[in-house]
C-alpha cells in the first residue's frame, strides 16, 4: 500500500454532540455527530468511540469531510450482549460523547490519482460505511474518475444504500454499482464472493485504484487474487494493512 501524498491529521480526543441515532434497515444504524471546529479528517479514516469503561471502538466515518462539523457513523447491531449493542445504548443515552479522531491511511488522495485511474471500491458488509466516505469525497472535488462500488453482503435486507447509489449515479457520470449477495435464495441479481464479480468484470487491473474493507482474510485474498490480473504494487489500500499484518493474520 503506497504511503498517501496529503498529510494525514493529528489523532486527538473530542467531544462531539450526539444529533441522531436513525435506523436504515433492520439491524443497522445511522449516528450523526456534531463535531468540535477543530476536527479533521480525510475520506476513509476512522474514529474510535471511547466508552467509560476505557474501551476503544473503531467505526469508519460513513461521511465526507466536506460535511465537517457532521460526521456520520453506521453501526450494524449484532445483538443483545454484543458489543456494538452496548455501543448503540451508549449513544442513545448520552447527549455527548469522547472521541479519539482520526485515524488510518486508508485514504482517497486525488494527487495520486490520473486522468484515466478508475476506483474500484470494495465493501463487505458495514464496510460500506468506509466507501461511502468516499464516494461522498469524489462527488464533492468533483474528480472525473470512474468510480465501480462492489458490495457484499450475506443477504439482500442488508443492502441500505439504495437512494445513496440513486445520488451518486445523477452527480457522477461515470459511478457503478455492484451489490453481491451471498447465501440468500432470494436474491435474483450478482452472488458469491463481492471480490470474484470484480474480477469477472474487469480484463485488466493494470490502471485501477482498489479500496477494500473487510476482514483481514478477505482483503489478502483480494491482492492474492488481483496481482496476477494486473494490479499494480502499492495500489490497493486497507486499513488491515495497519492492524492486521500478513505475518499476523
Amino acid at each position: 500500500m503506497n504511503t498517501p501524498t496529503k498529510q494525514l491529521p493529528p489523532a486527538r480526543e473530542l467531544e462531539a454532540r450526539v444529533e441522531a441515532v436513525r435506523a436504515l434497515s433492520a439491524h443497522s444504524f445511522e449516528i450523526e455527530l456534531q463535531l468540535p471546529a477543530e476536527a479533521a479528517f480525510l475520506a476513509g479514516q476512522y474514529l474510535e468511540l471511547l466508552l467509560a469503561d476505557g474501551r476503544a471502538v473503531p467505526y469508519s466515518i460513513a461521511s465526507a469531510p466536506a460535511n465537517l462539523p457532521v460526521a456520520m457513523l453506521h453501526i450494524l447491531d449484532q445483538g443483545e450482549g454484543s458489543l456494538s449493542g452496548v455501543v448503540l445504548d451508549h449513544l442513545r443515552s448520552c447527549s455527548t460523547v469522547s472521541l479519539r479522531m482520526p485515524s488510518g491511511n486508508c485514504v482517497l488522495d486525488p494527487e495520486r490519482l490520473g486522468p484515466e485511474t478508475e476506483l474500484v471500491l470494495i465493501a463487505a458488509g458495514s464496510g460500506f460505511a468506509q466507501m461511502k466516505s468516499i464516494m461522498e469525497q469524489v462527488v464533492a472535488e468533483q474528480l472525473s474518475n470512474p468510480v465501480h462500488l462492489y458490495w457484499g453482503v450475506k443477504s439482500a435486507d442488508q443492502l441500505y444504500g439504495e437512494a445513496l447509489v440513486r445520488e451518486w449515479s445523477a452527480a457522477h457520470p461515470s459511478f457503478r454499482y455492484v451489490p453481491v449477495v451471498e447465501g440468500d435464495e432470494s436474491w435474483s441479481g450478482r452472488t458469491g464472493l463481492v471480490h470474484h464479480a470484480v474480477l469477472a468484470d474487469f480484463d485488466r487491473l493494470d490502471r485501477v485504484e482498489v479500496f477494500v474493507c473487510g476482514s483481514p482474510a478477505m482483503v489478502y485474498a483480494v491482492e492474492d487474487d488481483f496481482l496476477p490480473q494486473g494490479l499494480r504494487q502499492g495500489h490497493i489500500h486497507s486499513d488491515v494493512y495497519s492492524y492486521a499484518p500478513r505475518s499476523l493474520s
